[in-house]
């Protein structure tokens, strides 16, 4: 059942709000794959934003589905080569994990694979499923390799019952099951084992699995608790770029000798070892590198040999994975100091959690503060973002007042220049100057997520304030580069 790339022609992707699956959709609609997606609500805009613009990439249609609604897979999956199934059920802090987790991983599974039997088409699907099915056990020591062989003592979990206890016995009865059936009904499986993953993002949110990674370096003590939870309970911190998970999806979905489990990891270490490691290349975060008696070393590693024998190559390693990430960080740090110079009161407490240009936008528009006489001049806060690098020569010199006065100007030329009317201010000051510019920025800024309803009163010194906006936005354009974003951002 296995097939070539050039002979699949339209793939089903499950879960396509997830960080994974959303980046998986835009590679594979990048390599002329059409492809179908399932989420749970597409009545909600804000969740399935970048899907709505992925399908200006390509031939993307996006379903309803639940895991748990028999036969609701079967239209998505009816006539695809390939599935990808990354969908399942996660809560962290669930009460009752059988219920809202467990059985609903197990039968979202099974209603999947049922729908690829129906469809009489799918060539291979491709099953994600965690790190946490082949790593949890009693086994003490160091040096332990775990491998495709070994899976995670689901006993042990569920009579121990440790923090998130319900995540790992979820991911590893819902990939047991699937094996069952796949054997049973001759379907083509394949799943793939990654581990804690880091690199761009395309979602509206931030992913968790992102935040835990950089906690370290943003310092946050109940996430950096998370890792140590982690390595405790799994017995090492293993990484992957997320960029080289989405690869090896493809990879194994079109790889005719594919078969079975496969591991998908670069890195193994442990906090002490990964706090050492970023605070002499990051000095300036400052992070902790004294963790007591917390184990300094990993007890096992999972090894990713047969992936590699396969003939897939990672192209990100452990300085790769933080290098790109330190720099989006360091990059919003620089947009976000120039904000202060304007704005003068921004809560900075959650800055270094954003690691995507949404996450970031949202961020300002939540945590900027501005409280100064709004009546001195209604214009959105988000203009005068806009405004400095697109228009800064018509602030009239040394004269502070010089803004106020092309409003007025503006008013009598008959705009009506008020956070509601915030795509004619930018076109009115981008024609004094350069209007592609300034209507580029206002257009794409409102796509990344910004959004023109808040006003100020800026009373600042223009000439002091453009050189810094314009270096921290030039930063920011940087930043959605290494997004995969600049696209949205081009001037």
């Amino acid at each position: 059942m296995a097939t070539e790339a050039m002979e699949t022609k339209r793939a089903c992707v499950t879960g396509g709000t997830s960080y994974v699956a959303s980046l998986l959709i835009k590679c594979l609609l990048e390599k002329g794959y059409a492809v179908n997606t399932t989420v749970r609500d597409p009545d909600n805009q804000k969740k399935i934003s970048h899907l709505l613009e992925l399908q200006n990439s390509g031939d993307l249609k996006i379903f309803q589905a639940d895991l748990t609604d028999e036969g609701i897979f079967d239209v998505p999956v009816s006539g695809c080569d390939l599935v990808f199934h990354l969908a399942t059920p996660v809560n962290f802090t669930s009460q009752d994990p059988e219920n809202d987790m467990i059985k609903p991983a197990i039968q979202g599974t099974l209603n999947v694979l049922k729908a690829c039997v129906k469809s009489k088409t799918v060539k291979r699907v491709v099953m994600t499923s965690s790190a946490a099915t082949v790593s949890i056990n009693k086994s003490t020591g160091t040096n332990l390799v775990m491998d495709e062989q070994c899976w995670t003592d689901v006993d042990f979990l569920a009579s121990e019952k440790p923090p998130t206890w319900g995540y790992p016995v979820s991911k590893t009865l819902a990939e047991k099951a699937a094996w069952k059936f796949a054997e049973e009904n001759k379907i083509d499986l394949v799943t793939i084992i990654p581990c804690l993953m880091a690199g761009p993002a395309i979602t509206p949110n931030v992913p968790s699995s992102l935040c835990l990674a950089m906690s370290l370096l943003t310092g946050t003590e109940f996430l950096i608790n998370g890792m140590k939870g982690m390595q405790m309970l799994s017995g090492s911190i293993s990484f992957a770029h997320v960029e080289d998970v989405v690869r090896a999806h493809i990879f194994l979905a079109e790889k005719e000798s594919a078969s079975g489990r496969y591991i998908c990891c670069c890195v193994n270490t442990s906090v002490p070892e990964l706090a050492k490691f970023l605070n002499k290349r990051y000095p300036q975060y400052k992070v902790p590198t004294d963790f007591g008696e917390f184990p300094a070393k990993a007890k096992l590693i999972i090894s990713s040999e047969k992936l590699v024998k396969e003939g897939f190559s990672f192209n990100y390693g452990i300085e790769e994975i933080y290098d790109q990430a330190e720099f989006l960080v360091c990059s919003c740090s620089v947009f976000i100091a120039g904000l202060q110079l304007v704005f003068g009161n921004v809560e900075l407490r959650a800055l270094m959690e954003i690691h995507s240009a949404r996450a970031l936008c949202n961020m300002l528009l939540l945590k900027i503060n501005i409280q100064r006489t709004p009546s001195r001049l209604p214009l959105s806060k988000l203009w005068w973002v806009s405004y400095y690098p697109a228009n800064h020569t018509a602030s009239n010199g040394n004269n502070p007042d010089g803004a106020l006065s092309m409003y007025r100007k503006m008013q009598r030329g008959g705009y009506s220049p008020d956070h509601f009317t915030f795509p004619f201010v930018l076109k009115a000051y981008a024609l004094t100057n350069n209007q592609n510019y300034g209507m580029c920025v206002h257009d794409r800024i409102v796509k990344t997520g910004f959004e023109s309803d808040l006003h100020a009163s800026i009373c600042t010194h223009p000439v002091l304030i453009w050189e810094p906006m314009n270096n921290c936005l030039t930063k920011f354009q940087s930043g959605m580069w290494y997004l995969g974003l600049s696209s949205l951002l081009v001037m």
